[in-house]
């Protein structure tokens, strides 16, 4: 079992840029950035490893990585007009940066370092009109080579398929937040699809997401429901049905 993460962008913008920007985002999660004088070198938005949260009011969208493992990192973004890439800086236990690695585009690997005990991702500009940022993947290169991964926005469901699959497995996370992890199990074709509370009390989109996990089984090696996870998601989404609960607006 591999875990990777489904990175997006925060509702919050106290991490993005905002000299002479606009800024939309849709209820996926879809931001749409604009600030065309924006000199190139600049930071778009970044996540962290680290927050203080006593100071900032805010948590962690990173994860805590191994040192000395590669990543892969995949960017589903679109730029009008220009480019974007990715930077990593690395930090000390004394909050000190160590080193950094940049990612040329939106897509590519990098190492943790193993004197490293924080860091940060940044999307930076080099220059553009518009951007569309729709999420970021982040995985350890084994789970790249082995496993396809592509990001459905609007269900909110990730498919990870791999050309050896003996069977197939969906998960359903309930999840706030913008950042997302999910385990993928190894020779399988894996649906994960990720939903907040509000959303199992809405009838449509219990609808839209048993549609989607039907159409997913259907073209998969058979596999019985416990197996597929069938019997599990059934199970949490009753549960979270059951619950009363406050929306993180995060």
């Amino acid at each position: 079992m591999s875990l990777a993460y489904l990175l997006l962008w925060p509702r919050h913008l106290h991490s993005t840029y905002e000299y002479g920007c606009q800024v939309s985002m849709t209820p996926e999660h879809v931001v749409t950035f604009r600030a065309p004088l924006m000199p190139p070198g600049e930071v778009i938005h970044d996540w962290r490893s680290h927050r203080n949260y006593g100071l900032e009011h805010l948590t962690a969208e990173l994860p805590i990585l191994q040192p000395e493992m590669t990543y892969y990192l995949q960017g589903n973004i679109t730029v009008t007009g220009g480019g974007v890439y990715l930077r990593l800086k690395f930090f000390d236990s004394e909050d000190t940066e160590i080193t950094s690695t940049i990612i040329d585009g939106t897509a590519g690997s990098f190492e943790m370092p193993v004197d490293a005990v924080n860091y940060t991702l940044e999307l930076v500009n080099t220059h553009h009109e518009q951007v569309i940022f729709r999420s970021l993947l982040l995985m350890d290169s084994a789970t790249h080579e082995q496993q396809t991964l592509t990001v459905d926005q609007f269900t909110g469901a990730v498919q990870a398929l791999t050309p050896d699959a003996t069977a197939a497995h969906v998960t359903l996370e309930v999840r706030e937040g913008a950042t997302k992890p999910f385990a993928l199990l190894p020779h399988c074709n894996n649906l994960v699809v990720f939903v907040t509370p509000r959303q199992l009390k809405d009838e449509n989109w219990i609808k839209k997401i048993t549609q989607e996990r039907h159409t997913f089984l259907a073209h998969q090696p058979p596999t019985d429901p416990v197996t597929a996870g069938v019997t599990a998601w059934q199970a949490k989404q009753h549960y979270w049905q059951s619950q009363s609960f406050q929306e993180d607006q995060s």
